[in-house]
């Protein structure tokens, strides 16, 4: 018996079982790879350099080993052996895209009892098998369903593209996108290599123009080119390009290179002024003789590197005359093609007209990349005309950080409700217009490439960090891989998978996760040595010698290092120590590989080029507890002056009450020239080395400690429990008095800190609390004080399920209905809707990134007792208990989107008392 069935995965599959059994892969004794397609090559897809069919399987091999942690050996032979994975290629089999044609990218997955088999079109359609075999490795916990998945993409295009010329980004970070990218069959990752800011002509002076920020990324040494890149550290030279090809190659992702011209064209108007147009610098005067020979002189220089049978010319936003335009293409693309073979894409600007003659771009040389309906319409514009189009749509559109028009992260839900053809359903490539099915063409349309979305870093490098773009598509390259493959994934069963899949995506550590038993990641003190004192074995070494006060003495000649290179958001770095002399313009305090604590003299994280100052300095000749804090994409710092012998905070804990401010990084965006914008900026801990070369300062260290958590927010100024409203009301018992107007005649509990402050009703709760000891059940609605457990070195903070578990300690077998502090617009509506939704065992609002809010939700018993199970494991997230428990992730209604805004900061704060203000 068969009956059909989906692999839940990402992308989605379908999935034939067989109705009996299961196979597990800690049977498997071995990869064979089929003799007869070793060697095989799939010479179909963009890339010149195709892996073969024996490179996949190392790669694949490799992700075994570090996803399931199995060991298995890659043998050639000519048949499968018993428990195997035999991978070879079938090229009877048809596997066809969405247009009805056929793709080498399609594979079929057999599991049966004695072992598995992955057949593919082609090598690379037997890469794509090993992905689904990965993620049901994943998803079935090792068991395996006896059965087959047949599968192909609809489009063959499918990816992303990233504006790496207005923001630098490592090699090695572009490798470990392409590993993400690949893990959920995405193919193509296009690399926008050379723009400017925005060249504000109406204010900025030929001579500003000539100073903006433009980059052209790669380097040569090439006399050709000699003047167009002076910026050799933030570029990309042959050998590393190189590197980053080949290696996403090894994944089934191809490199599609832009160098844009003849708009965003600053760079090579820097270079060559005479080549601008006099009223905007940033656009080429394509009729000045030297600007054709000039752009093909690039090219030349560069088509070499370039190992894809496509390449982007860029052409977009040319606000000139169109025959020049026109004109520019088509010599480019025919150069192009003369001088490598190559393909031109260009993005859509000016559409075919009958006007233009034979001055039209030459539909057969030149694809159209679609990107916005006020430049062109892709189907009536191009694809009835005859021009292939690739969906880069302004949908998906996101800007890095800020922007007045375009989000900050992937739109998922789009890929939900984006299709106007079936009144708001599942997106795919085809659907260029969200909103009227007549710009559309047919899902079987073959003149539809795929999908491409892009991410713009429109206000330049000093805007965020690398990692920062991989945030913006953390859930976008899942979501959007799903809909590029042809999958029709529903939301919810989106979330589930990608929760337990997320954790084990080979070839990458894009989050800079740390392996700890517990949140105490690492803990040294120069009483203890360089032991580690956390359990986790991350003992230090170090150069640098004990001083009879039992500290380390820290210098230049000198350093102590930790085994660790970066830990990525939600942490605290605690050090105790005392700076005797800074002798150089910029000390660094410690570094890693991708942050660096310095002074300057100001309190500053340098990362991504950029230094992020605070006001905060650190007194020399003084021991002080510095502390770095990373709370989501928000960090802060911290100064307080102590004494050698004072009692140490827990590590990540906070310091004594009033002594303690906390100031938080910013990144400064200069927007168009015009005027400022101050946005938080999330920067990984540099945990790797103090002292050394280069330090540029003495001292002392008395201890060092990282923890997994964020510490306690001390950055409003006041607890957030007790700001005012403008009624004069604290927070709090606003929210009491809403949780008493929705469940009359119940008590309202408040959770606090131990060192939490408390105004004159919160005292008198806690007198109520002392002289009666905890009641669970019904009351008069009176308030009571329930206290977190006392968090010391051994007892380290549990973060948000501090309150919770306090709660499940106080009554163990009540429902509770939770209200977070920092929810200023929450209403009796909030609640409300909360109540009448709720399914046991726990209910929560799904936030705009598709994520529970877990301190705004109901916790059953059974989901309490989970969490305290979870976090006596060292899992102390609530929101990932309830994703454990398949909990209802609820909706906000529409129009009531502010009730999830919380207040982190006090510019939210003031913010939300002007809007509260007004509406009262």
């Amino acid at each position: 018996m068969a009956f059909r069935a989906n692999v839940e995965g990402i992308p989605k599959a379908p999935f034939t079982s067989y109705g009996y059994g299961v196979y597990s892969i800690s049977d498997l004794n071995g990869i064979v790879v089929d003799s007869q397609y070793s060697d095989a090559h799939d010479e179909t897809g963009e890339t010149l350099i195709p892996p073969s069919l024996s490179d996949f399987a190392n790669t694949f091999v490799e992700d075994l080993r570090s996803v399931l942690d199995i060991d298995l050996d890659v043998s050639i032979a000519d048949a499968a052996a018993l428990d195997s994975i035999f991978l070879t290629v079938n090229e009877s089999v048809e596997y066809l895209d969405a247009s009805g044609a056929r793709t080498a990218e399609g594979y079929t997955l057999t599991i049966s009892p004695s072992g598995i088999v992955i057949s593919g079109a082609s090598p690379l359609g037997v890469w794509w098998g090993t992905r689904t075999l990965l993620q049901l490795a994943i998803l079935s916990e090792g068991s395996i369903p006896v059965g087959q998945t047949k599968d192909a993409p609809g489009w063959g295009i499918r990816g992303m593209m990233l504006d790496v010329a207005r923001h630098y980004y490592p090699p090695e970070f572009l490798v470990e996108l392409c590993s993400y990218m690949s893990f959920f069959k995405q193919n193509t990752f296009h690399l926008h290599l050379s723009d400017n800011l925005y060249n504000n002509v109406n204010i900025y002076s030929r001579e500003r123009s000539l100073e903006l920020y433009a980059r052209f990324r790669l380097w040569s040494d090439s006399e050709d080119v000699a003047g167009l890149n002076n910026h050799k550290n933030e570029s990309y030279t042959r050998e590393q390009f190189e590197e980053i090809q080949s290696s996403c190659a090894a994944r089934g992702v191809t490199i599609i290179p832009e160098i844009e011209a003849p708009g965003h064209a600053l760079a090579i108007v820097q270079w060559k002024p005479e080549l601008g147009l006099s009223d905007d610098l940033s656009l080429l005067n394509i009729s000045h003789p030297d600007t054709i020979p000039t752009m093909k002189s690039i090219w030349s220089t560069f088509l070499g590197w370039f190992h894809s049978k496509t390449v982007h010319i860029g052409a977009d936003e040319y606000t000139a005359d169109v025959g020049d335009y026109n004109r520019f293409v088509n010599a480019m693309a025919a150069h192009i093609r003369s001088a490598s073979g190559k393909a031109t894409r260009i993005w859509g600007t000016f559409p075919p007209r009958p006007e233009y003659g034979d001055e039209n771009i030459n539909s057969a040389d030149v694809s159209v990349q679609h990107w916005a309906f006020f430049e062109d319409n892709p189907y009536h514009d191009y694809i009835r005309n005859g021009y292939a189009v690739l969906n880069s749509d302004d949908t998906f559109y996101t800007v890095n950080k800020w922007s007045g028009s375009y989000p900050q992260k992937v739109p998922i839900a789009r890929t939900w409700n984006g299709d106007p053809a079936t009144g708001g359903g599942i997106w795919h490539p085809h659907v260029f217009d969200t909103k009227d099915p007549a710009n559309n063409p047919e899902r079987s349309e073959p003149l539809v490439l795929g999908a491409v979305t892009p991410l713009w870093n429109d206000y330049g490098a000093n805007a965020s960090t690398y990692s920062e773009a991989y945030y913006v598509w953390r859930e976008g390259i899942p979501a959007l891989a799903d809909k590029q493959w042809g999958g029709d994934l529903s939301e919810p069963a989106f979330f589930a998978a990608l929760e337990k899949l997320h954790p084990l995506i080979p070839g990458q550590n894009l989050e800079r996760a740390v392996e700890s038993k517990g949140p105490v990641i690492f803990n040294y003190t120069g009483t203890t040595g360089v032991v580690d004192q956390s359990g986790n074995g991350y003992d230090a070494t170090t150069s640098c010698p004990l001083t009879t006060e039992s500290t380390w003495a820290i210098g230049p000649g000198c350093s102590f290092a930790t085994p660790l290179r970066s830990k990525g958001r939600n942490y605290t770095l605690s050090l105790r120590l005392l700076v005797e002399d800074v002798f150089e313009d910029s000390a660094t305090i410690i570094r890693g590989a991708d942050s660096a604590l310095m002074l300057t003299p100001n309190v500053t994280l340098f990362a991504a080029g950029t230094h992020f100052r605070l006001n905060a300095t650190v007194p020399a000749g003084t021991w002080v507890d510095l502390r770095v804090v990373g709370r989501g994409d928000r960090t802060f710092a911290s100064v307080r002056t102590t004494s050698l012998d004072a009692v140490l905070p827990g590590v990540g804990g906070s310091a004594d009450a009033g002594e303690e401010v906390e100031e938080e990084f910013l990144a400064r965006l200069g927007v168009n020239g015009e005027f400022f914008v101050w946005t938080p900026v999330a920067i990984e801990a540099p945990i790797t080395e103090l002292g050394g070369e280069g330090a540029g300062w003495t001292g002392q260290l008395a201890s060092l400690g990282l923890t997994s958590e964020g510490g306690k927010s001390t950055r409003m100024g006041s607890p957030k429990h007790l700001l005012k409203l403008p009624n004069g009301k604290p927070l709090y018992q606003h929210q009491a008095d809403i949780l008493r107007t929705v469940l009359p005649g119940s008590k309202v509990y408040i959770s606090l800190a131990q060192e939490s402050p408390l105004d004159e009703t919160l005292r008198s709760a806690r007198r109520y609390s002392d002289d009666n000891s905890a009641s669970c059940g019904f009351g008069n609605g009176e308030l009571e004080v329930i206290f977190d457990p006392k968090v010391n070195s051994s007892a380290e903070s549990k973060g948000p399920a501090e309150g919770l578990l306090s709660a499940y300690n106080t009554c163990p077998d009540a429902t509770w209905l939770v209200v977070a502090c920092d929810y200023p617009y929450v209403t009796s509506a909030t609640l409300e809707h909360l109540v009448a939704s709720y399914n046991s065992p726990v209910i929560c609002f799904r936030n705009s990134e598709g994520f529970c809010e877990p301190l705004l939700g109901i916790w059953s018993p059974a989901a309490l007792k989970r969490l305290a199970g979870n976090v006596a494991r060292g899992k102390s997230g609530p929101a990932a208990t309830v994703r454990e428990l398949n909990g209802t992730m609820l909706s906000v209604p529409e129009g009531c989107e502010a009730w999830l805004v919380d207040v982190n900061r006090q510019a939210d704060w003031e913010a939300a008392l002007e809007k509260l203000a007004t509406s009262v």
